[in-house]
């Protein structure tokens, strides 16, 4: 089970990694500026912004600046996650003992692991246990069908 927590933790660090590093190569894509959209009596308009300063009012006919602005400001909020993810998974990779309790039982000599049993059943004892049932039919398929 730590093995999968550990797969799914270092698949998911590859995936955000790779996805930062798209975004900021999408990013540099887009024009410079940003939307800034003010609303008055049931109406939207949107003003471009160069850095802190209002250029001008945007019409119907810049709606394709007016798309790429706001998907750019979209993909800026995107990359700001991912990297906030990054660094916490890899505060976590940092941190995350290398022995889980898992492994104390798996660590355990072959005759050792005879009088002791594990505290949290690893993958393969749970799978053996339950091979090891004997398969018994169900007594209550049979009530069920008595019931109608």
């Amino acid at each position: 089970m730590a093995e999968r927590i550990s797969n799914i933790i270092n698949s998911r660090y590859e995936l955000l990694v790779n996805t930062a590093v798209a975004l900021e190569k999408r990013i540099r894509e887009f024009p410079e500026g940003s939307i800034k959209i003010k609303k008055t009596n049931y109406c939207s308009y949107f003003y471009l912004c160069i850095g802190e300063k209002e250029l001008r009012h945007l019409t119907y006919d810049d709606s394709e600046l007016i798309e790429q602005l706001i998907q750019k400001s979209y993909l800026k909020s995107a990359l700001k996650a991912a990297k906030d993810e990054i660094r916490v998974i890899e505060k976590l990779k940092k941190n995350y003992p290398a022995l889980t309790i898992e492994d104390v039982y798996d660590n355990l000599s072959d005759e050792r692991k005879e009088y002791a049993s594990p505290i949290i059943p690893g993958d393969a004892e749970f799978a053996a246990k339950w091979q090891a049932m004997a398969y018994t039919k169900s007594s209550l398929i049979l009530r069920l069908s008595f019931t109608r």
